[in-house]
């Protein structure tokens, strides 16, 4: 994990206890605003909708995007 970059959707209150544990633990992490996620698989013309392949394309958001570091 220390050279991971851990990327999420911003998701209120859900997401925030995990960043901050990730961060304390020293994982790189970037919270997204999921409507950029959402315009991103848009544009990929991506049909299918599950969790799969929602993580999937957060990965590749993460990947080819310049994502913004979390900093608690």
């Amino acid at each position: 994990f220390k050279n991971s970059l851990v990327v999420m959707e911003a998701t209120g209150y859900y997401h925030y206890r995990f960043a901050q544990y990730l961060y304390k633990n020293g994982v790189v992490v970037s919270v997204v605003n999921p409507l950029s996620i959402k315009r991103f698989i848009q544009m990929k013309l991506a049909k299918v909708k599950t969790d799969k392949s929602d993580s999937k394309a957060i990965c590749e958001y993460g990947l080819s995007q310049e994502v913004p570091l979390y900093n608690a």
